[in-house]
């Protein structure tokens, strides 16, 4: 049962973090690198 799951999860874990790198990538342009 959680070995079916775990592909699964790791899919969503890699769709949110590339919408979001995305996503975060408009904001980060506007921002200055060394504001970090």
């Amino acid at each position: 049962m959680q070995l079916r799951l775990a592909p699964w999860a790791l899919l969503g874990v890699a769709a949110m973090w590339g919408i979001s790198f995305v996503w975060m990538k408009d904001i980060l342009d506007e921002q200055d690198v060394y504001s970090f």
